[in-house]
């Protein structure tokens, strides 16, 4: 299972209102929210935030993640877009993941619209590759 997540923090990010305002959080399976000050690990939080569940896939690569994503942010640009602006926000990562293939060499792309779009909102783009085990028989 593959999944992209959109995390947007700032150590001034008025999380809960923008939570209270927005469509995208609208689905409260599909986010959850953390503040400045809360325990994480062994220390504190040093900002606010909130991940946001974009998609979550059954395919390998990056190929059905992209096409998701970049409907997302197409559709969702004007949103998107206020969010970035929103005094406190800092950083904003879409985090694609994916399984480590057992391969010599394995090459992951994206495409050039989504970066387009990522890129015009300031959206910073990370890739995460898990080790998965193969189920047995």
């Amino acid at each position: 299972m593959n999944i992209c997540v959109l995390r947007i923090s700032g150590v001034e990010f008025a999380v809960d209102d923008f939570v209270a305002t927005s469509d995208l959080t609208s689905n409260p399976d599909a986010f959850s929210v953390w503040h400045k000050g809360e325990p994480r690990h062994k220390e504190s939080r040093e900002d606010s935030g909130f991940i946001l569940d974009i998609c979550e896939v059954e395919s390998k690569g990056l190929k059905e993640q992209t096409e998701k994503v970049t409907a997302f942010l197409s559709d969702h640009y004007d949103e998107m877009k206020r969010l970035m602006e929103i005094q406190g926000v800092e950083r904003g990562v879409l985090d694609f993941t994916i399984a480590k293939r057992d391969v010599a060499a394995q090459y992951d792309r994206f495409p050039a619209d989504m970066i387009r779009l990522a890129g015009g909102l300031g959206l910073e783009i990370e890739l995460s590759q898990y080790a998965i085990a193969e189920d047995e028989g």
